[in-house]
Parts: C-alpha cells; sequence; structure tokens
C-alpha cells in the first residue's frame, strides 16, 4: 500500500504559503512581460524542479540574449542568470518583506538585462 503525503496544518503554515505565491506571482510576470506572448498565458508558466521554480529562458530586454529567474527553496534564495554566465542571487531570509525581494530580483534583471 503506497504511504499517504502528510497532513499540513494550513494555519501553521499560511504565512509561508502566501509569501511563497507571491514570490511566484514575481517570476510569472516577468515571464509574462518578456516572453513571446501564446495562448492561454502559457509563456508565463513555470517550470516545477527539484529545487524550486523557474521561467523558461527569456528574451533579455537589452537584446544581449536570454535570461532566466528561479526560486531555490533549498538554498533560500531567488537567482537571476544571463545566458553568458553571470548571475545574481537574492536572498529569502525569513521576515523579509516580499515588495523588498522585488525590487532586488527586479534591479537584478536590470544589471544582467536590462530594464523591465
Amino acid at each position: 500500500m503506497p504511504s499517504q503525503w502528510p497532513t499540513l496544518d494550513y494555519q501553521a503554515w499560511s504565512a509561508t504559503c502566501d509569501t511563497l505565491h507571491a514570490h511566484t506571482q514575481v517570476l510569472g510576470k516577468l515571464a509574462a512581460e518578456l516572453a513571446p506572448p501564446e495562448p492561454q498565458l502559457q509563456h508565463a508558466a513555470l517550470r516545477l524542479t527539484a529545487r524550486g521554480w523557474e521561467t523558461l529562458p527569456l528574451p533579455a530586454p537589452d537584446g544581449s540574449g536570454a535570461v532566466g529567474v528561479a526560486l531555490d527553496l533549498h538554498a533560500h534564495e531567488a537567482v537571476v542568470a544571463h545566458s553568458d554566465g553571470r548571475a545574481q542571487r537574492v536572498a529569502l531570509i525569513p521576515d523579509r518583506p516580499v515588495g523588498a525581494v522585488t525590487r532586488e530580483v527586479l534591479d537584478a534583471v536590470r544589471a544582467l538585462a536590462g530594464p523591465v
């Protein structure tokens, strides 16, 4: 008999759930803005990875190549990576406002690939 998923008490992790949801929305909005449009907003879909979620490679706003953004839930950071090998990391630490993380992620995209 297969084992069941553990029971999760939503009240115990609701703040984490809300924060994680907000961080994934940032990635989705970047993808919606930068990727060539597809029906049903498929271009904004995130990929589930062994470490968290990530965008598909997105055209760099400055035309310099591609940029991708990932939430690495093992390392507790957002990673903005350019196709030329450069990358910047943004810490996802407890009690850090989502707005501060969002601004830092956008600053990293701007530094690596131009303004969004």
